[in-house]
Parts: structure tokens; C-alpha cells; sequence
């Protein structure tokens, strides 16, 4: 996703609990990047990086990047 707002991030983040139910955390320091359903065995880290920066090359104004990783977990 590319220039997302604060409310599109708490809109996922909300969209999320709503279908997987309450995270739990490894670390207490990862709440905001790394969310885990033991029972469902499903992780998934959020990456994002709320500076906007311009991509190598390109005349494009800058963006911000928002990007998830789903895993299945054992």
C-alpha cells in the first residue's frame, strides 16, 4: 500500500482483530510491527515506514510504503 494515512493503518489493524481475534505478542516492544495467532497458527508482520521517501530513479513525488507478511506458523 502506498500513501497510507494513520487511519488506514488502524482501519487493518482493526480489520485484523475482527477476523483473527486478539493478537498476542512475543515481545512487548513488537505490538506495533508483529502480530501472532498461536491457536490459528498464523503470524504476520507489518512492515512500514511512516516517512514518505522517493523511489531510486523515478521523478514519482515521495510515498509511504505499508506492506504485510502472512505466515503460517507450527
Amino acid at each position: 500500500m502506498h500513501n497510507y494515512k494513520d487511519a488506514d493503518l488502524t482501519k487493518l489493524r482493526e480489520s485484523l482483530i475482527a477476523e483473527y481475534g486478539q493478537p498476542t505478542f512475543a515481545n512487548e516492544s513488537l505490538r506495533l510491527t508483529k502480530w501472532q495467532w498461536p491457536e490459528k497458527k498464523i503470524q504476520i508482520i507489518l512492515y512500514y515506514d511512516p516517512v514518505a521517501k522517493r523511489e531510486l530513479g523515478s521523478n514519482k513525488p515521495p510515498e509511504t510504503t505499508l506492506n504485510l507478511a502472512f505466515r503460517k506458523t507450527e
